[in-house]
């Protein structure tokens, strides 16, 4: 699943034109403490922090045709970087809402559209039966809400949509955990059609 997540993250993110991507870094931290070797009277000190950056590509979202598209994009990156700040870029204001209540205020005060403070209130309670109060057209798109807001991919398998289903699981980076010959083939498409999407 990493690799896929990295691949897909890589190949999402050309510069504007071909240029050079945009790269984020990844940073891991950590210290080796006093250690006494057995049987002898002899300490390997404390060391410092052992610091590694990984350089990143960054999915550039608004490289996306259309704004429904940019709008789930980013709220997706927001949600797996953890950073408000990126809902910030969404168009759609009751999706930016969604993004910003889950991630920075963990409320779902601020939204008076009914069916919007459902996806909100779903993801904030990591409950996909919540989905289920919505119309039937917009359950997979709260389901899809839920999973990515969570990072729990099991979520997307729910949606009896073949389709949300496999872009659910591409958005996430876990198309290796489908099983069905077809869903897998739709996954990659998906993973291959957003990757064109943004050339």
């Amino acid at each position: 699943m990493l690799a896929l997540t990295v691949m897909l993250s890589g190949c999402l993110c050309p510069g504007g034109g071909g240029g050079e991507p945009e790269y984020g870094t990844t940073t891991t931290s950590m210290l080796v403490k006093n250690t006494i070797i057995p049987n002898t009277q002899e300490t390997i000190p404390s060391q410092e922090y052992t610091t590694t950056t990984i350089r990143i590509p960054l999915v550039n979202c608004s490289k996306f045709y259309y704004n429904i598209d940019r709008d789930i994009c980013w709220s997706a990156r927001a949600a797996q970087l953890k950073d408000p700040s990126l809902c910030k870029r969404i168009i759609q204001p009751d999706v930016e809402r969604i993004c910003s209540s889950i991630l920075l205020s963990r409320k779902c005060t601020s939204i008076t559209n009914s069916g919007y403070r459902i996806v909100c209130e779903a993801s904030l309670a990591r409950d996909p039966k919540r989905c289920r109060e919505l119309f039937v057209r917009d359950i997979g798109v709260c389901y899809m809400a839920v999973a990515i807001f969570n990072n729990d991919t099991a979520i997307c398998d729910m949606d009896r949509d073949s389709d949300n289903k496999a872009l659910c699981h591409a958005l996430t980076g876990s198309c290796s955990q489908l099983t069905g010959k077809e869903d897998i083939r739709l996954c990659h498409q998906k993973v291959m059609d957003t990757i064109y999407s943004i050339t």
